[in-house]
């Protein structure tokens, strides 16, 4: 009778390689979280030393080369993580100084502005005067005397005398002043290429800053002829006529008396002359 002889093999465990697998694994799901994966460190070095043991033995290499593998790979993530990190700028902090700099800075600016504005004012107003003294000079008109041929644009007009009376007309019918007539007599010519309209209202008598209108009635009573009152004066004419005005006696006196005359409804040139 012949012995059989029965070899069963067991297989053997490998245990390094299933921790390996599962460290792999677990160190891997959590060490994906940013930062928060650091505290699997651990866990990804055993994997790798366990699954390096775990290849030795015969069986479950597989499970330890996996193992290695994903404890490599969450090693690689996390320092991959940290180098992009890094490299990212980071935001910048607001420089508080800097910004309280530029305000000091603004603040100067506006005061500078200030002042130079404040400067410029009171330069302007200084030089004020000089302007209103300008103008003055360019408003003020040349005054003429008895006698002259004043030409002001296309007028001419000449002052041959000045009187004063206390009543203008006839005997029947006289017509007494108020204070005393003064009577201007001139000549006017028109230089112009057109008729102009010769009115008593383009005539005052001045006396310092005050100004005296014409008389028409006094001028018509006065008058036998030509008189300036709405008369019509074709290029090239002249009239000869007598303005009269009636003021009071001391200014019918007065030796600062002058004669201005201006032309047209709405002004124009003029001109002024001394009658005394």
């Amino acid at each position: 009778m012949s012995e059989v002889t029965a070899n069963s093999t067991t297989p053997e465990k490998n245990s390094m390689a299933t921790a390996s697998l599962v460290l792999g694994i677990v160190g891997l799901s959590i060490g994906i979280i940013p930062f928060l994966g650091w505290l699997m460190l651990p866990a990804w070095i055993l994997a790798i030393i366990f699954g390096a043991f775990g290849r030795k033995q015969v069986t479950k290499k597989k499970s330890a080369n996996v193992g290695m593998a994903l404890g490599s790979l969450a090693i690689v993530y996390q320092f991959g993580f940290l180098i992009i990190a890094a490299m990212s700028p980071a935001d910048e902090e607001p420089d508080f100084a800097s910004g309280e700099d530029n305000g000091r800075e603004q603040d100067q600016e506006t005061r500078d502005t200030s002042e130079a504005v404040t400067v410029d004012a009171e330069a302007i107003e200084e030089e004020e005067p000089d302007e209103e003294v300008n103008e003055e000079e360019e408003d003020e008109i040349e005054a003429y005397g008895l006698g002259d041929n004043v030409e002001f644009g296309d007028h001419q007009l000449t002052v041959h005398d000045i009187d004063t009376i206390d009543d203008v007309g006839s005997e029947n019918f006289p017509r007494e002043a108020s204070g005393t007539y003064v009577l201007v007599g001139a000549t006017y010519q028109n230089n112009d290429n057109e008729s102009v309209m010769i009115r008593s209202g383009d005539f005052q008598l001045v006396e310092g800053d005050a100004t005296y209108e014409s008389d028409s009635a006094a001028i018509r009573a006065y008058n036998e002829g030509d008189v300036f009152i709405a008369n019509e004066v074709n290029p090239g004419s002249t009239i000869e006529s007598t303005v009269v005005f009636d003021v009071a006696d001391d200014v019918a006196e007065s030796d600062d008396l002058q004669l201005y005359i201006e032309v047209g409804i709405f002004g124009g040139d003029g001109a002024l002359i001394d009658l005394k």
